[in-house]
């Protein structure tokens, strides 16, 4: 544990846990603000199964921003997709 910054987690993207080809049909994230970066380590994931895929997730503008991610940005880039 880390006395700063509380505990430190390992992390993965999706995109290297899963391999390429794999069928996705759904998706459910609660990552507490830190959503963009769950989509953004699932972009190839996300690419290969559109219009299969079901996305769920809800979003607070406050834990966004204290995750330092801006929420109209998140938005743009989902529809980017």
């Amino acid at each position: 544990k880390d006395q700063d910054d509380g505990p430190i987690a390992e992390t993965i993207t999706l995109d290297s846990f899963f391999p390429k080809g794999t069928k996705v049909q759904n998706l459910n994230i609660d990552a507490q603000g830190f959503e963009p970066q769950v989509i953004r380590g699932a972009e190839r994931i996300l690419k290969e199964n559109k219009g299969r895929l079901h996305i769920r997730f809800g979003f607070d503008e406050e834990l966004l921003l204290l995750a330092e991610n801006i929420p109209e940005d998140f938005l743009a880039y989902m529809k980017s997709l």
